[in-house]
């Protein structure tokens, strides 16, 4: 500046969106309402005919003999501290509450697990590339939905190959993040406060992670018959596959009235970044 002094402003940002996966909360992206979050939608006799349910290790089949076999599941697949919280996720699953679920313990797990710091450190590196490309410019992060193939941020996800998260490694079953999580549903990126000040720049990050506490028909399958069952049964003895069941009879069968409802979880992970344009 003509009087020598370096120019300097906040910008306080309400949650300006910069990456938003193409499923969203309660959808898939096709708009349609996700699969796993449907309940009491299916005939009992039309659950009975499908040969992938493992029926004849549940009998008899009742609401609380099922409870006990997802509960068998979530202690099966977790450790301390995350077995107290796949309990409560089985708890809440059960008492009907289908509001959105968050958990300090699972945040922290999650926010700690070296899957997600890779994700966090790589978005990080590309949001500096781009304010650094474009003199610090903030709307040049802002996401659209229309015009999602321009966005800077997701190309250089696609080119980079860099993918949200995942909880699917050996300890992950071991210490209950594959239960109480497994794969995202899907995820989105805010900037929260921006601060500029010369060539200099702090801007605060949102990461808000989400999944659905509930299955569909190919999640059951892959864990009776497919892949990720051939992958527990090489690692665990006698682990009571049949739970998956349970709980998708549970959810989904219309008898029961919608009782046992599935619901969103969110792992919200803030990040201070500093650099230089």
């Amino acid at each position: 500046m003509a009087n020598g002094k370096t120019a300097s402003f906040l910008i306080l940002v309400n949650k300006l969106l910069i990456y938003q996966s193409r499923q969203t909360l309660y959808y898939d992206d096709k708009n349609n309402y996700a699969e796993d979050l449907l309940c009491g939608d299916i005939e009992e006799q039309d659950l009975k005919a499908k040969s992938w349910l493992k029926w004849n290790e549940l009998s008899p089949a009742t609401p609380n003999s099922l409870y006990q076999s997802l509960k068998n599941l979530a202690t099966y697949f977790s450790n301390s501290p995350l077995t107290n919280v796949a309990i409560n996720m089985v708890d809440k699953f059960m008492s009907g509450d289908n509001n959105s679920y968050k958990n300090n313990q699972l945040t922290s797990s999650v926010a700690n697990h070296t899957a997600t710091r890779s994700y966090i450190t790589s978005v990080i590196s590309f949001i500096k590339t781009i304010l650094s490309q474009y003199n610090g410019n903030l709307s040049r992060l802002k996401y659209y939905p229309s015009s999602r193939d321009d966005h800077l941020l997701k190309i250089m996800f696609e080119e980079n190959e860099i993918y949200q998260p995942a909880y699917s490694t050996l300890n992950d079953y071991i210490n209950g993040l594959a239960f109480c999580l497994h794969g995202l549903w899907g995820n989105k990126i805010e900037v929260t406060s921006y601060n500029k000040s010369g060539n200099n720049y702090t801007i605060k990050l949102l990461f808000t992670l989400y999944d659905h506490f509930g299955l569909d028909e190919e999640d059951v399958r892959n864990f009776s018959s497919g892949s990720i069952s051939n992958f527990i049964m090489e690692n665990f003895l006698n682990a009571p596959l049949e739970g998956f069941s349970a709980w998708y009879i549970l959810q989904h069968n219309k008898s029961y009235n919608k009782q046992y409802k599935p619901f969103p979880t969110i792992i919200e992970i803030s990040e201070n970044v500093s650099g230089t344009i």
